[in-house]
């Protein structure tokens, strides 16, 4: 099988950092609809950990915790961050995983992924990785409703996504 479609991310791996720190979506769905349904000591793959953001936060929060990226730079900034979690270099495609996880998650990895041959690859690899009755949990980005305008010739019209504010209390 060939992967003719992994995006680069070492170049840009500084910019996406601090893009990446500002964004909310992925903990609130994890403490939503993930974490409620484990114990406190489940260990916790994230494909496509980026720059450790919530691998630092799960970890945080009491998990075991390993990430898995494609980019080395990503991974070097992860590291940096999150230095007692493990993190494996790597493409989840490829790799192949022992079953020691609890639950699995994956936040704007599957953009990536553009057919079904491969999406069911990897599918069947993060079952593989988990213990009997893991979760799988992933968040991928609303490219429809983002570009619907863009398509019509507009600009594109982020003001009809939901919006969440989370303050501090």
């Amino acid at each position: 099988m060939s992967f003719d479609n992994v995006a680069n991310y070492n170049p840009i791996a500084s910019l996406y950092t601090s893009f990446a720190s500002k964004r909310e979506m992925e903990t609130i769905a994890l403490e939503k609809l993930l974490l409620p349904y484990l114990p406190k000591e489940a260990h916790i793959l994230d494909i496509g950990c980026a720059n450790g953001r919530t691998v630092k936060t799960l970890k945080m929060k009491g998990y075991q915790t390993t990430g898995i990226d494609i980019s080395e730079e990503l991974l070097r900034i992860a590291r940096l961050n999150v230095p007692e979690s493990k993190f494996i270099l790597g493409d989840i495609r490829e790799l192949e995983l022992q079953p020691i996880y609890d639950a699995v998650i994956s936040c704007d990895v599957f953009c990536h992924i553009l057919n079904f041959e491969e999406l069911t690859t990897v599918f069947r690899k993060v079952y593989a990785a988990m213990h009997d009755n893991g979760i799988f949990g992933f968040i991928t980005p609303l490219v429809d409703e983002v570009w619907q305008k863009r398509l019509d010739g507009n600009k594109p019209d982020f003001e009809r996504l939901p919006k969440i504010h989370v303050t501090d209390t």
